[in-house]
């Protein structure tokens, strides 16, 4: 590529007296460099409907990065993807994305949340907050249960109403010795045969 890029220099506009190809490389080397810098690190202005500030892909309206490849938000929004919400001083969390109409300071809180940022799962405040705090995890927010609430399993797995356990898939019956992939807690578990 280099190479390409030093012909097309000496082909547009020769070398300068005294010049050798080696120096045209250094000159090119040193641009690119300058040219990387500057890309990288300029805020960038929105291209097409999308804007990538380093590996962070902007949300809600971002037209600019800022030097350190993070989003810069517009009014309303925050966190370095500009994804989160915010309503006065509360930064909504829960999957809330908008502001109250009565009283744009709070937000508009998804079903089994409640506080003026939805921080509070409902669903934790029952039975299942002594289940997740029994094997050492947290009640959060899952929008995909039943009660809209769960204890934080890691890695792959989700938990099933008393324990996280992998999923499965129930097209391709990924489970072992018979067992049957059916749908629990809002996600679908092997369950074993019973003999």
């Amino acid at each position: 590529m280099k190479w390409a890029l030093v012909l097309a220099l000496v082909l547009c506009c020769g070398l300068t007296k005294g010049e050798t190809e080696n120096d045209s490389i250094e000159s090119l080397d040193k641009l690119t460099e300058q040219l990387e810098q500057e890309l990288l690190f300029r805020p960038r202005t929105l291209l097409a409907d999308k804007l990538t500030c380093g590996e962070i892909e902007c949300k809600n309206g971002a037209t600019n990065c800022i030097d350190d490849g993070k989003c810069e938000c517009i009014a309303g929004f925050t966190g370095d993807d500009c994804a989160q919400v915010v309503c006065g001083t509360n930064k909504c969390k829960n999957g809330a994305t908008k502001c109250q109409e009565e009283d744009k300071t709070k937000c508009d809180c998804p079903e089994e949340t409640t506080e003026d940022d939805c921080s509070q799962v409902t669903g934790c405040v029952d039975g299942l907050q002594a289940i997740c705090d029994n094997l050492g995890l947290k009640c959060i927010y899952d929008p995909q249960t039943p009660k809209k609430a769960a204890c934080s399993c890691t890695e792959n797995k989700k938990f099933d109403g008393e324990t996280c356990k992998e999923t499965c898939d129930a097209e391709n019956d990924n489970c072992f010795n018979e067992a049957q992939c059916e749908a629990q807690n809002g996600y679908n578990f092997c369950t074993c045969v019973q003999a």
